[in-house]
């Protein structure tokens, strides 16, 4: 393989037929940016219970859904991504919303 297709290859976007098929775990370790938020499993879970939810009932969703315990300072963190991201907003102490 010549260098110009390792180059190529290397700033190839994902695709979501490249992750719809892989474990939640490894989607959540991947930089995928550029992949639709339907894939993102929090705005899943919020989509699916109303669209608004306190961080507690994102925790209880989450592990519903995935079976996993997600970290609370770790969810704190990517609910902040997606509210600079302009894909949710927080809507008071803890109460996070999809903005439509």
């Amino acid at each position: 393989m010549s260098d110009e297709n390792i180059t190529k290859d290397c700033t190839k976007r994902l695709s979501e037929s490249d992750i719809k098929d892989l474990p939640l775990e490894l989607v959540e370790q991947l930089s995928v940016g550029n992949i639709k938020t339907s894939l993102c499993p929090i705005t899943s879970v919020m989509k699916n219970n109303g669209g608004a939810m306190s961080i507690d009932h994102i925790l209880i969703a989450l592990y519903k859904q995935t079976k996993i315990v997600h970290k609370r300072k770790i969810l704190t963190a990517k609910l902040y991504r997606l509210e600079k991201k302009k894909i949710i907003k927080n809507e008071k102490c803890g109460v996070y919303s999809i903005i439509k």
